[in-house]
């Protein structure tokens, strides 16, 4: 084991350890071998005697210079480095439990440091395949850190539109988060509206997912106040947005969801809350802007007429304070409570 790691037995039982990411430099060039495709197993017998070996050591030492040493001259050492470090991937103990600090993110790591060393020309064996694999490996267990290295080591962002499909079938699995999370990664929000996953999370209450794709995505985040604002406008939100949970097929909603968005009150903050993401103008919500004058209208009237808490004169400046605008709407509702009240000369 120590011979195959390259190092003497002082340097694994030795308390220092070099530090993450350092790696030996290349005595020589590495030419890259064309993939071609059999029926090998991914695994053959040398890989697995590998990896058990890769484990040992592991268990010892963890990220140390013997384990650095081990896997660099395996990458180096063997035809197919792309698809053999992702079965070092896969194979690892750890991969599907996705700890932090694992034997499978270590092993990517040491294979992005390679790659590193060899130059550009590394990459010529790069094809479609390796990068159908890579997301499969990347996509499969939830540590985001390796992931998002898979996708650098693999170039995956420049040939994303090989990857749409994927992403299509976490949809139809109802995997919103997880889409929306790679729809960033790979660079693909220009691929997709706001039906495929944002409303989905919104009915399932993913408010922070929602949030940070938004954040990165202005055009999407107008698009969603937009589709918002105009269902304010349409009335019937909560009929709406269960019509649109039973069209996209969106399973375990719950009942409040459709409630919370039957609420104007609380569909208005939500707009808020969006438009304040990217600093949206008020002239993008017409409809929102109706809603809240209405609500701050039966708000300054409860004061007034039912608390008596407001001078005449404090109401009425407030009413025109509220509606600068002389939104017709909220005018006619205005006079509407005041002859209610029996006041219609006020």
């Amino acid at each position: 084991l120590l011979n195959m790691a390259g190092v003497g037995r002082g340097a694994l039982f030795s308390p220092r350890r070099a530090p993450l990411g350092s790696a030996p430099a290349a005595s020589s060039v590495w030419v890259p071998t064309v993939v071609v495709a059999n029926n090998a197993p991914l695994v053959d017998q040398e890989t697995d005697d590998f990896m058990r070996n890769l484990k040992t050591l592991w268990s010892q030492c963890k990220k140390c210079q013997a384990l650095f040493n081990m896997l660099q001259t395996q990458f180096s050492r063997v035809d197919q480095p792309f698809e053999k470090a992702l079965v070092m991937v896969r194979q690892s103990p750890d991969y599907n439990p996705s700890k932090q600090m694992s034997l499978a993110l270590t092993v990517m790591e040491q294979f992005s440091l390679w790659t590193k060393n060899f130059g550009p020309n590394v990459f010529e064996s790069l094809n479609p395949k390796l990068k159908h694999e890579a997301f499969q490996v990347a996509s499969r267990q939830r540590n985001w850190n390796l992931s998002v290295l898979i996708v650098d080591v693999y170039q995956l962002v420049e040939d994303k539109e090989l990857l749409l499909p994927h992403i299509n079938n976490m949809l139809k699995l109802h995997m919103y988060k997880e889409s929306c999370e790679w729809v960033l990664l790979l660079n693909l929000q220009d691929r997709f509206g706001i039906m495929e996953f944002l409303l989905p999370l919104l009915l399932l209450d993913k408010w922070n997912v929602v949030d940070s794709f938004l954040k990165k995505c202005p055009k999407h985040n107008l698009k969603l106040i937009k589709f918002l604002d105009d269902m304010i406008g349409r009335g019937n939100t909560g009929q709406e947005m269960a019509s649109i949970a039973t069209e996209l097929n969106v399973p375990d909603v719950k009942h409040s969801a459709f409630t919370k968005f039957s609420q104007y009150k609380t569909l208005v903050k939500m707009v808020k809350k969006l438009r304040a993401i990217h600093n949206v103008s008020d002239d993008e919500t017409p409809n929102c802007a109706i809603r809240h004058g209405i609500s701050s209208i039966n708000f300054l009237v409860y004061r007034r007429y039912s608390e008596a808490s407001i001078s005449k004169e404090a109401f009425r400046e407030m009413v025109l304070d509220n509606n600068k605008n002389r939104n017709s709407e909220v005018i006619q509702h205005l006079i509407s409570k005041l002859c209610d009240l029996g006041d219609p000369k006020e």
